[in-house]
């Protein structure tokens, strides 16, 4: 619907010969320019190709009824006091030969969810995403902060008076550091740093092992083997802890607003569906497993960042047991790499939509300057660094910024996909897409998008109360 400038109508008989009335497409392709991007391809008659459309649908005669016309509202020929082509005496007993609207596939062009706010809810929608948006990311790139230099000031103490002083010292130290090489990182392009994501998620995995096959050993070796040594275990489920858990969940799963960003390397575009379906499942069954397993070994005494749970692992055994200390260093330590490669994704997420909502409509006149992005980059970048500093108990910072996450995951995807299929309809264009699914129905829009809501209301609500 964002091109509805591209629609063409052309008379059927001059691409070939015989072909009754009017050819319509949404998108007619000129030559291929090897990136198979339709959306600005120039239109070229005589080397029409509907292949490429991604439809297999074929093109059936339609004769509308007298003083009728189905053409779309965006057509020239509907400006008052403009002939229709049912209506011009030289086609007035022409039959039209209409083409199955495409199934859209992305292509070259991306566009981030704010210009998409823009374009189908309108200026107030765009304004609430970008508040929501700006708080959840803020709290995200605060808190993976918070990670790294807790990490390293607990595993790596830099000495400085007392143990305490000693303490603050170093956490104060690591976070500069981060910050000195992930602002640099948050100013450079996703694809210049494809090699360092890759792997990073490879060692994900191997973090992932470590810890549930070594975490019964760790929690035995914490001296926290029975209820009467101190152990407290936690219960399987609390229905008084549900508002502090959903926050944190939301916290952790939540990519949705980098999915254009994250989509924009991938070189086959036709895999993102099975790709984000993927991820998803992946790391739900990762978290569920890390939670229960976790939560079972070492109780209410489970550290906020779990993996310092491990920072003594190994101490006190014999000197063959390296391979625990190895673990021990590695559990506690990667966390602090890995968000070296999340925070420029985050980062760069919000420096482009802050650019796309500065600029509004001109920002496809300013999106290849990197000066001016680079700009957006640091403003996105630099203030989390200094609240972490400020302020350090990671699961207060993530109950907030994962309160904020319940519209980015629900409410918004839900509203962008009922607002942008009835704008679809009203032109005329595929109501499907090639992502399209049984999860792709208004009726479920409607209950996610309220779910979200809700959920927002009901951990406010409950935190309000609690304070």
């Amino acid at each position: 619907a964002m091109l509805d400038e591209k629609m063409r109508w052309i008379d059927g008989t001059k691409v070939k010969a015989g072909s009754p009335g009017l050819i319509y497409s949404p998108m007619l392709p000129g030559p291929s320019r090897g990136d198979n991007d339709v959306e600005s391809a120039p239109l070229v008659q005589a080397k029409i190709d509907y292949h490429s459309l991604e439809t297999t649908m074929k093109p059936t005669l339609v004769k509308p009824a007298a003083g009728t016309s189905s053409l779309p509202a965006s057509l020239p020929s509907s400006t008052p006091g403009t002939p229709t082509p049912l209506n011009r005496p030289d086609l007035k007993n022409r039959v039209l030969l209409k083409h199955a609207p495409p199934k859209y596939c992305v292509k070259g062009r991306k566009f981030e969810l704010n210009t998409l706010c823009r374009v189908f809810l309108g200026r107030t929608g765009t304004n609430i995403y970008m508040a929501f948006l700006s708080l959840y990311i803020f709290g995200a790139l605060w808190a993976y902060t918070a990670v790294f230099a807790a990490a390293l000031s607990a595993r790596f103490p830099i000495p400085y008076g007392g143990e305490e002083k000693s303490a603050d010292y170093s956490y104060v130290i690591y976070a500069m550091v981060f910050g000195c090489v992930v602002v640099p990182l948050s100013c450079m392009e996703l694809h210049e740093q494809v090699v360092v994501q890759v792997c990073l998620s490879v060692c994900r995995f191997i973090m992932l092992f470590l810890m549930l096959g070594t975490g019964a050993d760790c929690a035995a070796g914490l001296d926290s083997g029975g209820e009467e040594d101190g152990f407290d275990p936690a219960p399987l489920f609390r229905v008084e802890g549900l508002h502090k858990m959903l926050p944190v969940v939301v916290f952790a799963t939540i990519y949705h607003h980098s999915i254009p960003g994250l989509s924009h390397p991938v070189a086959n575009k036709k895999k993102l569906g099975g790709i984000f379906f993927s991820t998803t499942a992946f790391t739900g069954v990762a978290y569920c497993f890390i939670g229960v397993v976790l939560g079972r070994a070492f109780g209410k005494g489970i550290e906020q960042s779990s993996n310092l749970n491990w920072k003594d692992y190994g101490v006190g055994w014999d000197d063959g047991a390296w391979w625990a200390k190895a673990v021990s260093l590695y559990i506690v330590c990667f966390p602090a790499l890995d968000v070296i490669s999340a925070f420029p994704l985050n980062a760069i997420t919000l420096g482009n939509n802050m650019l796309s909502a500065f600029y509004g409509r001109k920002i496809h006149e300013v999106e290849n300057n990197r000066c001016i992005r680079i700009q957006f980059r640091l403003l996105a970048s630099i203030p989390p660094i200094i609240l972490a500093i400020l302020v350090r108990e990671l699961g207060t910072i993530t109950d907030y910024a994962g309160t904020t996450g319940f519209i980015l995951t629900f409410t918004f995807p839900a509203l962008l996909f009922l607002y942008s299929r009835k704008e679809a309809g009203k032109r005329h264009f595929a109501l499907d897409t090639y992502y399209s699914s049984y999860a792709s129905r208004p009726l479920l829009a409607y209950g996610i998008c309220g779910f979200g809501v809700g959920m927002l209301l009901y951990v406010v609500v409950l935190e309000i109360l609690g304070m």
